[in-house]
């Protein structure tokens, strides 16, 4: 198993999937879908509709690997807003999404006050 350090890229795919979905139909939706190379040294994340689970697939140039995560409570922060199917993401916000936080959060919006 190979530590989150050592993949060139993170990459998530926006859409939710059907969980029912193998290995091999994540690679080809890696493929056809996401338009990249599923035996890259890229880590590939996916989320089912209800947000509460991950799979995370990579090729580890012997075969594919698949982590699952279920969360028992909660669920996952899950980028809405951005644009396109496929996110880029660095090692920071996938530590942060894993430990619950919202990695795509834009902060407090500005206030303009004129008096105290």
């Amino acid at each position: 198993m190979k530590a989150i350090s050592h993949f060139d890229k993170i990459f998530v795919h926006k859409e939710y999937i059907d969980f029912r979905k193998g290995v091999m139909s994540l690679a080809a939706i890696i493929q056809d879908d996401m338009e990249l190379d599923p035996f890259k040294n890229y880590l590939f994340i996916f989320t089912n509709s209800s947000r509460n689970r991950l799979r995370i697939i990579y090729w580890d140039k012997t075969g594919f690997v698949m982590w699952y995560k279920i969360l028992e409570r909660g669920r996952y922060f899950w980028p809405q807003e951005l644009d396109g199917e496929v996110i880029n993401i660095n090692k920071k916000i996938l530590t942060d999404l894993m430990s619950g936080l919202n990695p795509w959060q834009q902060g407090h919006k500005e206030v303009n006050c004129s008096v105290v």
